[in-house]
């Protein structure tokens, strides 16, 4: 049986006599350092994605006001929520169709009990909540006791259209 010598940069490097390998700089990445960027990149899009705008920390005072005027506890936001109730807001702005997601769970932060999905779109952030208490499902899952954390993301899109998603998790 034959063994294969370790890679350079996989030397010990208790032994005094290591030096670390060579590096090349001013050259092509690595693949390992490209893989290294783009989750750098993916994380701060991740982050950037889940600031709130005015209109969606709006969205979130209509929904927890409602809770309170039900004499429910006001909900939490949660990072995972928003990110990915603003993605599918910005999918349904591009598609021009208002559908549900396929799978709730995707995207669910990790422990959840217990999903919910609002959808839609009007002419104003107010139009759209006035939507959701008109109908006994939106309603529903705004008002529903069980949870405890929402994350909403609202699009506009070129017709001056806001797009929302309202996601809500037990947890």
């Amino acid at each position: 049986m034959t063994s294969r010598p370790a890679p350079s940069d996989a030397l010990d490097e208790t032994d005094p006599g290591h030096r670390a390998p060579a590096r090349r700089f001013g050259g092509r990445p690595s693949r390992r350092r490209k893989i290294q960027l783009a989750g750098v990149a993916l994380a701060a899009a991740l982050l950037l994605g889940a600031c709130t705008t005015t209109d969606e920390n709006h969205a979130v005072d209509l929904v927890n006001g409602a809770r309170r005027n039900a004499g429910k506890a006001a909900l939490s936001t949660n990072v995972s929520l928003i990110v990915t109730a603003q993605a599918w807001s910005q999918h349904m702005a591009a598609t021009q169709q208002l559908v549900h997601r396929t799978s709730l769970s995707s995207g669910a932060p990790a422990g959840w009990r217990k999903l919910g999905e609002n959808i839609g779109y009007a002419s104003t952030v107010d139009g759209i909540q006035t939507a959701f208490m008109n109908s006994a499902g939106h309603k529903a899952n705004i008002l529903d006791s069980a949870f405890n954390n929402v994350g909403i993301g609202i699009t506009r899109d070129g017709n001056g259209r806001y797009w929302e998603t309202q996601e809500f998790a037990a947890l």
